[in-house]
């Protein structure tokens, strides 16, 4: 009976102490978002390895993790004591299923088939290719964000 009071006192410390018990961990897609609550609030975010994945913060208690590229990481939060509230292992898989991989001798290109299937820049990419569609992307994001800004201010070209 000793032993309950200790451990049940032990948790009621764990848990004044405004640490989390234990936050999920997260699983994310290349490319895709994860929204993840947090048990307790956090002032403080740190990823492991911002190759693999990032942070959007919404608020203390609220965000959404990035799967960046395919790997393994961890998130942690602290809170603003210093305290460790969370520390999440993060999961970014690449889209199985959807991704074809085209082998061209030793060159690589990936096309995302959905059901039809485009090119999409990947790790692993020959890197001409890889150039040319993260080109394209970029400048395919400027135009829209171009065009956006326009439009809020009432022009149209």
């Amino acid at each position: 009976m000793r032993m309950i009071r200790i451990a049940a006192a032990s948790l009621a410390l764990f848990i004044v102490s405004g640490r989390a018990l234990a936050q999920p961990d997260v699983t994310v897609q290349v490319d895709q978002t994860q929204l993840v609550n947090l048990d307790v609030p956090a002032a403080t975010f740190a990823v492991g390895n911002t190759a693999i994945a990032d942070v959007t913060v919404v608020d203390n208690d609220t965000i959404f993790v990035l799967g960046k590229s395919f790997g393994i990481t961890n998130l942690i939060a602290l809170d603003e004591a210093g305290r460790e509230v969370a520390n999440i292992q993060v999961t970014v898989n690449n889209q199985l299923g959807r991704t074809v991989v085209v082998m061209r001798g030793n060159a690589q290109a990936s096309y995302s088939c959905a059901p039809v299937c485009n090119p999409i820049p990947s790790q692993g990419d020959a890197q001409a290719t890889f150039d040319t569609l993260t080109g394209q992307v970029t400048v395919n994001s400027k135009t829209g964000t171009e065009a956006a800004a326009l439009a809020s201010n009432g022009q149209t070209n």
